[in-house]
């Protein structure tokens, strides 16, 4: 889902967590916490304010990732028999220097966990309730510990994916 990013250099006068874009679109923040997480996020990722993010705005970087294979065919002690022994090697790069073949992801992107919550909530910013139904004329932007935690870091390593590894193999034809 594609994110709005109000702009954040122009709160509202009487409440500093109400932010009002041209287009009419108002968001609230839930608290002054939320608020300056929110603006973290912005600034980490060099978020564009004032409307919605674009498509494929935040990618991950590029990987440039080389693997190698040798393969030698050996004669075998019966005529017609042949040996052929391989070694594959996945992620050269990172075998010669530690700082080749990394893959780095921004830190959610395969959790799918959102970068912030967002309710629905009238013209006040507060949320709907079964005497007050909203038709979502303002938005309300919340965060849980576990939105904070997961955004601490614009991009980690994985780990796993950027390892070297070595296979040998030896396979008989007859």
């Amino acid at each position: 889902q594609l994110a709005y990013i109000p702009n954040l250099g122009s709160p509202d006068a009487a409440n500093p967590l109400k932010f009002v874009s041209p287009n009419g679109t108002t968001v609230y923040f839930a608290n002054a916490t939320a608020l300056a997480q929110f603006k973290s996020l912005v600034t980490k990722f060099g978020l564009p304010q004032g409307g919605i993010v674009p498509k494929g705005y935040g990618q991950n970087p590029h990987v440039d990732r080389i693997d190698f294979q040798y393969a030698q065919d050996i004669p075998g002690p019966v005529p017609g028999h042949n040996l052929t022994f391989t070694v594959d090697v996945t992620n050269l790069g990172n075998l010669l220097n530690k700082k080749w073949g990394v893959i780095k992801e921004y830190s959610n992107s395969r959790a799918g966990l959102p970068i912030v919550n967002v309710a629905c909530a009238d013209a006040a910013g507060l949320a709907p309730t079964a005497v007050n139904p909203a038709a979502c004329s303002s938005y309300v932007y919340s965060y849980q510990t576990v939105n904070a935690a997961n955004n601490s870091k614009p991009t980690i390593v994985d780990t796993v994916g950027s390892l070297w590894s070595v296979e040998l193999g030896l396979k008989y034809k007859f």
